[in-house]
């Protein structure tokens, strides 16, 4: 267990806000609908719930982009960086996606005219805020680790500048002495 730790040991304070900071801008953003829908409800004077906004699956949708982000974490230069945890989050992503994907789908096509598949819309509702909030903190726990990693990296190659630096003075000096 303490190896599933020290994957978040390296992060810094730093990284935990500006990943706070990416995800917030990024789901004001992608909830824009739903608060321009809000919006223009009460410009109608109608009194609208969140039910009017999620009772198909609508957060699903959500989810499914939130997800798209953070596999795109986890995948980035596969075959150059390490990435502790790849398989996990890997397999939460596809997990979440396929999910949000099927209660989606599944919901749209009952809700075609000739179906006759009667829809449990608050289950809908809870299922599509639960995947979206596990996608939420998928996201904000990657973009995390992606900005120590990247830290990291910048790191790790001012330590390779200076060794090679100090190396070729080094070189400079036996040279100048023989």
């Amino acid at each position: 267990m303490s190896n599933k730790i020290n994957i978040f040991k390296g992060i810094k304070k730093s990284d935990w806000f500006e990943a706070a900071d990416w995800l917030g801008w990024n789901s004001i953003g992608g909830l824009f609908p739903v608060l321009g829908g809000f919006f223009l409800f009460f410009i109608f004077k109608k009194n609208p719930t969140i039910s009017d906004f999620s009772n198909n699956g609508q957060f699903a949708i959500y989810s499914a982009t939130m997800f798209a982000s953070a596999f795109y974490i986890v995948f980035k230069e596969y075959k150059s960086s390490i990435f502790s945890g790849r398989k996990l989050f890997g397999a939460i992503c596809i997990l979440g996606q396929i999910a949000a994907v099927l209660l989606f789908s599944s919901v749209t096509a009952a809700n075609l005219e000739q179906s006759g598949v009667e829809v449990n819309r608050g289950l809908v509702r809870n299922l599509s805020f639960l995947i979206y909030f596990i996608s939420l903190i998928m996201v904000f726990l990657l973009s995390a680790l992606d900005k120590s990693r990247a830290y990291s990296d910048i790191q790790k190659e001012r330590i390779k500048g200076e060794e090679k630096l100090d190396a070729e003075y080094e070189k400079l000096e036996k040279k100048n002495e023989g």
